[in-house]
């Protein structure tokens, strides 16, 4: 079985690992509003909330990226996050009856995803010493 990361190009710089987190937050803004407009059109308001406001926190979360990079005056290429081999659990989700815990768990993994990917990338940076 092929492990993504091991597709996933080299991260060389701390200005391309400032743009993939930022891409990685982006597409996370998105996929959390997309669904969350989807979730809010079937009536579950609750749901449709709890995604707006992980929307907005991976929104500022990719900020803080690039203005962390624009402090040290890296100019972040525009990486794009490479498509996810993972699916999209919310996909699989009735926007009608998706309930807030489901919402926050599906959200946990996605977290845990990004936490696997920032530890594979530490794990094979180059040693400077």
């Amino acid at each position: 079985m092929t492990n993504s990361h091991d597709e996933a190009p080299p991260i060389t710089s701390v200005a391309e690992l400032m743009a993939v987190g930022a891409a990685m937050a982006d597409r996370a803004v998105t996929r959390y509003r997309e669904h969350a407009a989807a979730i809010a059109a079937a009536g579950n308001a609750e749901a449709a909330g709890v995604l707006q406001r992980l929307a907005a926190e991976r929104r500022v979360c990719g900020a803080e990226l690039a203005g962390q990079a624009a402090a040290f005056g890296w100019q972040p290429a525009g990486i794009a996050a490479a498509p996810s081999a993972v699916p999209d659990e919310m996909i699989d989700e009735d926007p009608y009856t998706v309930t807030v815990y489901r919402v926050l768990s599906i959200a946990m993994h996605d977290e845990a995803r990004a936490f696997a990917f920032y530890a594979y990338v530490a794990a094979h940076a180059a040693d400077r010493e």
